[in-house]
């Protein structure tokens, strides 16, 4: 979702809302900077989420766990804080994957 103090997707969050019966969700919408990217699927005892953050622009990840300390991180994506079920972090532009365990 865009940032509306950020206009034209300089800064935008990516929230994915996993359950309820899927498995797996993918999206790939373009802003003027480029494709964002945002993938996550079932792995088992876990989740992995892919990220992708296009030039110029800024985003804040936030992952769905019970505890910051479930989540790893591709470098560059530390989680910086949770709360409300979700490890948040705010990333450059990039690729990053997210491992959740369960």
């Amino acid at each position: 979702m865009p940032d509306p103090a950020h206009p034209g997707y300089a800064r935008f969050c990516i929230r994915p809302q996993p359950g309820g019966g899927p498995t797996h969700a993918e999206a790939t919408p373009r802003s003027p900077h480029g494709t964002i990217g945002s993938s996550w699927r079932d792995a088992g005892k876990g989740l992995v989420m892919q990220v992708t953050v296009p030039r110029s622009s800024t985003a804040t990840i936030y992952v769905p766990a019970t505890s910051a300390h479930q989540v790893t991180a591709s470098a560059g994506a530390r989680p910086a804080q949770w709360a409300d079920g979700h490890a948040a972090c705010t990333v450059a532009a990039g690729h990053y994957t997210f491992r959740v365990r369960g």
